[in-house]
């Protein structure tokens, strides 16, 4: 968590918005950072693990996606999407494109996926980290 923590903080802005989907993994990497990181599995900013109703887990490839999506707006116009688990069969850089529903004519967005950095340092299984970059390309 700590080189996670590092990669980021020498890559990216301090405030770019990173959006994680297991609390308990991106804990650790948001206390490195000291500051707050979105947990997609509970669907609210946090810096700490809350072990209750809202937590989630089992999420799908829809929620995790649209989870760093969701950040991205007029301010900041790129979101890190942290995951603990590798990524099997995904390509380094894939879009996704959502459809827009306020009427005829509208253009889908589309969002680019770059895996950034792979971080495996640690011997602890849920330490094994997986950044990628998120951008609204249309």
């Amino acid at each position: 968590s700590r080189e996670a923590a590092r990669y980021i903080s020498q890559h990216f802005d301090r405030d770019i918005p990173i959006a994680c989907d297991i609390d308990y993994a991106g804990s650790a990497v948001a206390a490195y950072l000291d500051r707050p990181m979105y947990y997609i599995c509970r669907r609210e900013m946090g810096t700490f693990i809350l072990w209750d109703k809202k937590h989630r887990v089992g999420l799908s490839g829809d929620e995790l996606l649209r989870g760093p999506m969701n950040l991205i707006d007029s301010t900041h116009k790129q979101a890190l999407l942290l995951v603990d688990y590798p990524l099997n069969g995904v390509p380094p850089v894939f879009n996704v494109t959502v459809p827009q529903s306020f009427g005829l004519g509208s253009k889908p967005d589309v969002f680019r996926f770059e895996w950034m950095k792979a971080i495996s340092a640690s011997n602890v299984p849920d330490e094994q980290y997986l950044i990628l970059s998120v951008t609204k390309v249309q």
